[in-house]
């Protein structure tokens, strides 16, 4: 490495951001002489499972790579709160309602609206947790949220077209 400040500073810059050279052999070859000018400096050596210079004729200076590892990172999994409807009797349903009408008809004697919304909360949601539990449901693929409902009536279209063919 020839001493001059452009050298120096490099140096000085890669020292203090703790950054490391990859190329070490050199990526300008004359007749006269041998410079290392194309670098892949990082800062996370470890992410580079290899690098080096590729050797060519078209030109004095050589290209440099460098292969990543580059893994992407799974999301983690994501779960709501979800009612089951699956086993639901509509009728069955009705007639939990009904025999509860007698709490649904005192709502109208109270004066007090919070008092009046508690209690048809609790008479709706007792009912539904007998007839529609609370399920929790892992969200299997995560919709994509620039994928709009237009987007995807065109993408069943397009699949539409794809078969006929």
């Amino acid at each position: 490495m020839v001493d001059c400040p452009e050298n120096t500073a490099l140096g000085n810059f890669m020292f203090e951001m703790n950054l490391n050279q990859l190329i070490i052999t050199p990526t300008r070859i004359t007749d006269t002489s041998e410079s290392l000018v194309e670098v892949i400096i990082t800062s996370v050596s470890h992410l580079v499972n290899e690098s080096g210079v590729i050797d060519t004729i078209i030109s004095d200076h050589l290209p440099v790579y460098a292969v990543l590892n580059m893994k992407l990172l799974k999301p983690p999994s994501q779960y709501i709160l979800t009612r089951s409807y699956k086993d639901n009797d509509g009728e069955r349903f009705a007639a939990h309602l009904a025999s509860r009408s007698q709490e649904l008809i005192s709502i109208f004697s109270d004066s007090n609206v919070n008092s009046k919304l508690d209690k048809f909360n609790n008479v709706l949601l007792t009912t539904l947790a007998v007839h529609a539990p609370v399920r929790i449901t892992k969200i299997q693929n995560p919709s994509c949220p620039f994928i709009t409902t237009d987007i995807k009536t065109q993408m069943s279209q397009r699949d539409q077209l794809h078969r006929r063919n």
